[in-house]
């Protein structure tokens, strides 16, 4: 029997269901502030196909963020070095027995739940909150970095992952 210290050899099932955990308590705080984590979405027909064409410009927009990492990965300055090794000791092993496709269902499952919290919750409700261009830049400010906070492994990894979320919520501002 494995001791409670140990970590589960396949972490996937409990990262992809603290996502989907993420993506039910956006809707229930949204349920309590009055503002839907989904507001900005159209259930149309029409909804589907700007959908379907935001999926793509989507997939094009990673590409940035993955000429970034490649960067980093291969520049050789202190934070970054570290960040990798912790990467590489802490994290990397938590997945070593995870299928390729159980690591795409909590790579969706993150995408979908942590952005109804942080962009459709957060950033939205901020700024429809406040108002104006001044609640749209506090709710992307705001949102970035709780966003940064949220994935705080050390220091660099908590500024990168505050800028992906500044650029994430850009992206957010610039296509509804």
């Amino acid at each position: 029997m494995k001791s409670l210290d140990e970590p589960p050899k396949n972490i996937a099932p409990l990262a992809f269901g603290f996502e989907i955990a993420l993506a039910m308590v956006a809707a229930l705080l949204g349920w309590l502030f009055g503002h839907s984590p989904l507001s900005t979405l159209e259930l149309t027909p029409d909804g589907f196909v700007s959908g379907a064409r935001a999926c793509g410009w989507g997939a094009l927009a990673a590409l940035p963020p993955l000429a970034g990492f490649f960067v980093i990965d291969r520049f050789k300055f202190r934070p970054f070095h570290v960040l990798q090794r912790l990467v590489d000791e802490q994290i990397v092993p938590l997945f070593s027995e995870s299928r390729w496709w159980e690591i795409a269902l909590v790579s969706v499952a993150a995408g979908v739940g942590e952005e109804l919290l942080f962009r459709g919750l957060l950033q939205d409700g901020a700024a429809r909150s406040i108002g104006g261009t001044a609640g749209l830049w506090i709710g992307l400010g705001l949102a970035s970095i709780v966003f940064g906070l949220w994935h705080a492994l050390n220091g660099a990894y908590a500024i990168l992952a505050t800028l992906m979320g500044l650029y994430l919520g850009l992206l957010f501002v610039a296509t509804n």
